[in-house]
């Protein structure tokens, strides 16, 4: 599976894990889990996760500019990526 995506960070390495995530999130998906604990009403423990079974193959960088005045790095990325089996299993299962 490819997908171009944009990515921003503070560094080009986290401009394309942005990138990353953001092919993977979009391409493969996220199963979302809240975990929330209460004691007297009062909530001491809430908590989101979110899981995904994706995995990035190879990449090309597309596009690289550093805007110097906010000092972010944007990318244009080609992602090739895969999904695990076991995801395509859970989600076809739900």
């Amino acid at each position: 599976l490819a997908i171009t995506v944009e990515g921003e960070g503070s560094s080009l390495q986290q401009a394309l894990n942005n990138a990353f995530k953001v092919a993977i999130d979009n391409e493969v998906g996220v199963i979302l889990d809240t975990e929330r604990h209460s004691k007297n009403g009062e909530i001491v423990h809430n908590q989101i996760l979110s899981y995904s079974a994706g995995y990035i193959t190879s990449y090309t960088i597309l596009h690289h500019i550093h805007v110097r005045d906010r000092n972010i790095h944007q990318v244009n990325v080609d992602i090739f990526l895969e999904s695990l089996l076991m995801y395509k299993y859970i989600i076809l299962t739900l």
